[in-house]
């Protein structure tokens, strides 16, 4: 018998999961809106910070970087859950689902990127006002820890055991 070398071409992948969902209509019109109110409040949080030139400071420099990372995930799965609950499309070609993915990751390096900025500022300025930095940097873990823990709770949890899903 010869082996021979046999080449695969994936063009297109199947979502399965959503098989057992009651009433998956309801569920994706519920994501849909989710997902438009999600991405205009996102929208006009950045175009207040953008042109409000008062808001021009490091604060609001990471609440608009956690707006477009908010954007950047939620459009990384969303729309391919309301494409499967809505229209009942099956399956994602294999562009889409790379972009998805690369938005996915990209959201994570630009927030580690804004953060490594927002903390060389921070030491550039540690001799001008101590106590103005103190309280810059103590608002800025506040909002990374309310943004990130609850990720990295689940993935501590995951390694444990505690949330395996099935």
């Amino acid at each position: 018998m010869s082996l021979q070398n046999a080449s695969i071409k994936v063009t297109e992948f199947i979502i399965a999961g959503f098989d057992k969902t009651e009433k998956p209509f309801v569920v994706g019109v519920v994501i849909l809106i989710t997902y438009v109110l999600a991405i205009l409040a996102n929208m006009m949080n950045i175009l207040f910070i953008i042109y409000d030139k008062r808001l021009h400071k490091p604060m609001y420099l990471l609440i608009c970087n956690l707006a477009v990372v908010d954007i950047l995930y939620t459009s990384s799965a969303s729309p391919t859950m309301i494409g499967v609950l809505v229209a009942g499309v099956k399956t994602i070609s294999y562009v889409p689902c790379f972009i998805e993915m690369f938005a996915f990751h990209l959201g994570g390096v630009m927030e580690m990127f804004a953060l490594s900025l927002m903390a060389f500022d921070r030491l550039i300025a540690i001799n001008s006002n101590k106590r103005k930095m103190g309280s810059t940097c103590l608002s800025h873990f506040i909002v990374v820890t309310c943004y990130y823990g609850p990720l990295f709770i689940r993935i501590v949890l995951t390694r444990m055991g505690v949330d395996k899903r099935n």
